[in-house]
């Protein structure tokens, strides 16, 4: 029965038959609809020219009013020059009365999507076959400038034993209409359950390595049964894969081939990079089984005797192995080896059933009972930071274990109850589940007062009976660890737990009530390290808000005392040899000092991914760029679902020359929490690196404060008055900021050439010690040969 890759369904013959009949009478007989998707209505016809049996595509009419005439008749022609026997070819396209339309031969077969449905998983041999098919299409695609963007299987049709590819141009052509030209049509670019990373994040300058991405995808699902992710929403879908490292397909399917496993892994890394960089090297992995030659086919398996292809087979097997261990290390967590002696963990933000007031207790037993988790070296436990953003999520427990690539998952309730007097109990229940199967491995109901001894004894059980749960032997040390006790001051404790939960907000008043609060803290108890470490950040963020009224100086001045004491009190606190380190650099321009800082904190915590991304900062502006890209990959590693980590690794990227990598990471940093402006900031940066003023524009007037200025540097053109309308609005950013005024007014300045002002503003940035733009790109262009600029970068310290 002759079926079409659409989603079939049948529907009245209304106008649009009526229209396209009477309008292409002359060249065709249309039959009957026999499909329809998403994109478009496909209609059986008969050529009449020709006597054969043709497909006609009619695009939607909102897809039609998005692309226009004129884009899809272009793209049409460019990919109707395609010849391939693996590619469904083009015979026709037109304009038929306002509906947009192209033709191609009926295929009477079925497509891979009908397959699927009927049979769910194929034989291993046939998803090979099908595959290679399709990839030779694809180089073929490929080798002539064009690339697909949505492979999946209900554009492979199959007849005999011939797989097709069909519908080239047509994502092409949307991918250059602009966003919110789509927006209020429902259009997805791609279809999310095979789309790349990059896609995913909005990167409209997609390459072949996209289309190896989705072919892993429907490679995996006809291996598995279904596709490698899946959820309710497309942004749930897209989110999986920016961020989830692909599935073990032989979890559903164990007797896939490890070579064959191996290359799936490979094809669907996050990075572009590591993927396979052509169709035909992931076609040449898919048949490495025989000699561990990636030249081999199967005429050499049909010839080689048992013993050979054994032989030959594990040799095959070693060799793919050496290509993909590296991509295989790249997308886990140095907290995990594998499965069975490292398991992962995410702890959730347990949730608050008692007063409202309440919320920050139960923030701060969840981040301590994590901080007590990561003491254990045969557990690998996710950053609080990733962990809370899936605070107040309704997704099922397997859908988040699956996003975060963990096997186990711990979540809880806290009820707090306080009398007047500010004596009081808490009650936890937490629970340790199977992600996979929704199994409960333990769970218990403590009762504590609030006094911090009790409370670190509920924390240091709970992690204790993880860890028992899970079958692991705790070291002595690990045990002192999560036993340990901070304070013995309830007011000082509850002073911490609320300071955390504001400077958590990440706002200029957050961190102003922060520092209130941990200087409570250590009020009440002048040996509370933590505290100290807490204060310091405080300080030391407050100079990258606006607003700020306290001088960069005093807060750094501040911070490094809090750091310096917290570190004298227990030396062992990673997270204090990071606070110091961050003043040393950007407040002091101790550049050396900070390092050895960062250093002793990854030493203490490997999986700091907080060290991490501020040691890659301090790489960049030292010039050790494949260093800083180095850290940045880590911490995203380490933190796959945080935006603040995803920005870090464009900024190493762009100074290490890689500015279209650099601006995937932006995308999928805005993906991750759309609100983030500095992603914006940064896309504007690397918009006047190519002196691409207008879109520099665009991405500012993502940023309220730069509105304006967004506005007039998309306006601005060769004539005077555009550029005095630019400078106009850079020296309106006035702010009580000094230091973060000047230096931002420098940056920009600079990015339109103005060399004067840029430096006046450098050198009055520099005197409050904030000259954090100095090394950017557009700077040392502008700014490079002047000898202002090379004795500003000697007293900052890092001129070469």
């Amino acid at each position: 029965m002759a079926q079409w890759p659409a989603d079939r369904h049948l529907s009245f013959m209304g106008d649009t038959l009526d229209r396209l009949t009477s309008v292409l009478a002359d060249r065709y007989r249309v039959i009957r609809e026999i499909g329809a998707g998403g994109m478009a209505t496909v209609y059986l016809a008969e050529d009449l020219r020709h006597g054969r049996e043709v497909a006609i595509k009619v695009l939607r009419a909102e897809v039609a009013g998005a692309l226009g005439a004129d884009r899809f008749l272009r793209e049409i022609a460019v990919t109707a020059r395609l010849d391939h026997p693996g590619i469904l070819p083009l015979l026709d396209s037109g304009n038929a009365d306002g509906m947009l339309y192209y033709v191609m031969p009926f295929v009477r077969g079925e497509s891979l999507r009908a397959r699927l449905a009927r049979e769910r998983q194929l034989p291993v041999d046939d998803a090979l076959d099908i595959t290679r098919a399709v990839g030779d299409a694809l180089a073929y695609a490929h080798d002539h400038g064009i690339v697909h963007r949505d492979i999946k299987p209900d554009n492979v049709l199959l007849s005999g034993n011939q797989a097709r590819v069909s519908d080239f141009g047509i994502a092409r052509a949307l991918s250059e209409v602009r966003g919110d030209t789509l927006t209020g049509t429902g259009i997805v670019v791609g279809s999310p359950a095979y789309m790349s990373p990059e896609q995913a994040a909005g990167d409209r300058e997609l390459d072949g390595r996209s289309d190896v991405y989705a072919l892993g995808c429907v490679l995996y699902e006809m291996l598995a049964g279904q596709p490698p992710f899946s959820g309710p929403t497309q942004e749930s879908l897209m989110r999986q894969h920016l961020v989830t490292p692909p599935p073990d397909v032989t979890q559903l399917r164990p007797l896939v081939p490890p070579h064959v496993v191996l290359a799936l892994t490979r094809a669907m890394a996050k990075a572009p990079a590591d993927r396979f960089q052509t169709p035909a090297q992931f076609i040449a992995a898919l048949r490495i089984v025989i000699t561990g030659d990636a030249s081999s086919t199967e005429r050499t398996a049909s010839t080689a005797g048992p013993g050979t292809r054994r032989i030959a087979w594990v040799a095959g097997v070693v060799v793919i192995v050496g290509a993909a261990v590296g991509i295989w290390f790249s997308q886990k967590s140095s907290k995990s080896a594998t499965a069975s002696e490292r398991p992962l963990i995410a702890v959730l933000p347990f949730r608050n059933i008692g007063a409202p007031e309440d919320e920050y207790f139960a923030d701060g037993l969840t981040e301590e009972i994590t901080s007590r988790l990561t003491t254990i070296s045969s557990i690998g436990t996710i950053s609080r930071t990733t962990a809370l953003s899936y605070k107040g999520s309704t997704k099922p427990l397997r859908q988040i274990a699956k996003e975060l690539g963990v096997m186990y998952v711990l979540e809880g309730t806290v009820r707090t109850e306080r009398m007047s007097d500010g004596r009081g109990q808490v009650r936890v229940t937490p629970e340790l589940v199977r992600a996979e199967s929704d199994t409960p491995l333990w769970t218990d109901r403590m009762t504590a007062s609030l006094a911090p001894g009790e409370l670190f004894t509920v924390q240091a059980q709970i992690a204790e009976r993880v860890a028992a749960a899970l079958n692991l032997t705790l070291l002595a040390r690990e045990r002192k660890a999560i036993q340990r006790v901070e304070t013995v001051d309830p007011d000082a404790h509850n002073a911490y737990l609320q300071g955390r939960f504001s400077l958590a907000k990440s706002t200029e008043q957050g961190t102003t009530e922060a520092v209130a609060f941990f200087t409570k803290a250590v009020a009440k108890d002048p040996a509370y390290a933590r505290a100290y470490a807490g204060l310091a950040d405080a300080y030391r963020s407050m100079p990258i808000y606006p607003q700020s009224k306290v001088p960069s100086s005093v807060a750094y001045a501040n911070a490094a005392s809090a750091a310096n004491r917290a570190i004298a009190l227990d030396s062992t606190l990673s997270e204090a040899h990071v606070s110091l380190a961050g003043v040393l650099a950007v407040g002091n321009w101790q550049w050396a000092d900070a390092e050895r800082e960062y250093d002793a904190a990854l030493r203490l915590d490997p999986d700091n991914g907080s060290a991490r991304a501020e040691r890659s900062e301090l790489m960049t502006t030292l010039q050790r760029y494949d260093e800083a890209v180095a850290e940045a990959e880590r911490a995203v590693q380490l933190e796959p679902a945080s935006a603040s980590m995803r920005h870090t690794y464009a900024h190493a990227l762009t100074l290490s020359g890689r500015l279209d990598d650099a601006v995937a990471a932006e995308r999928v940093a805005l993906t991750l929490s759309p609100n983030f402006v500095f992603p914006y900031i940064w896309l504007g940066e690397i918009a006047a690196i190519r002196r691409d003023f207008a879109t520099m524009g665009r991405e500012f007037q993502h940023v309220p404060p730069l509105t304006e200025l967004g506005r007039a540097l998309v306006a601005m053109d060769a004539s005077p008055a555009s550029k005095r309308a630019v400078i106009q609005a850079i020296s309106a950013l006035n702010s009580a900021n000094p230091g973060l005024d000047a230096g931002r007014k420098g940056w920009l300045f600079a990015a339109i050439g103005e060399v004067d002002l840029a430096l006046s503003e450098f050198e009055a940035a520099v005197s409050v010690r904030a000259g954090g733009a100095l090394q950017f790109p557009t700077v040392r262009r502008a700014l490079g040969s002047s000898p202002r600029y090379q004795a500003m970068l000697r007293t900052v310290g890092v001129a070469r």
